[in-house]
């Protein structure tokens, strides 16, 4: 494998990771949501039920915003660099060939 092949594939394989870990941040803030809401009900006596799914629904909300707003600008940010790294990548691979010819 050429040495521009090897940097892309590594280029690639760092957005993935970050992929990745922006996955495991959200599954993370869900388990503690999780953990949050179920606290809440063992303590909540019955006649406040309504009260707290109302917050519930907010708190769902309010994370889904976040959750969104993080990926957009993670994205955005992986993309932006892996696209640069890849321009960059693609001119000195336009280089070395013709510098070979």
């Amino acid at each position: 494998m050429s040495e521009p092949q090897a940097e892309k594939l590594d280029t690639l394989e760092a957005a993935r990771n970050q992929l990745g870990f922006a996955y495991k941040t959200f599954h993370s803030h869900l388990d503690i949501c999780e953990t949050f809401i179920g606290k809440a009900l063992a303590d909540t006596p019955p006649e406040n039920y309504e009260a707290l799914i109302l917050a519930m629904n907010k708190l769902a909300a309010e994370l889904v915003s976040a959750v969104a707003e993080f990926y957009r600008t993670t994205a955005a940010a992986n993309l932006t660099a892996t696209h640069a790294r890849m321009m960059r990548l693609m001119q000195k691979t336009k280089r070395q060939e013709s510098n070979n010819d």
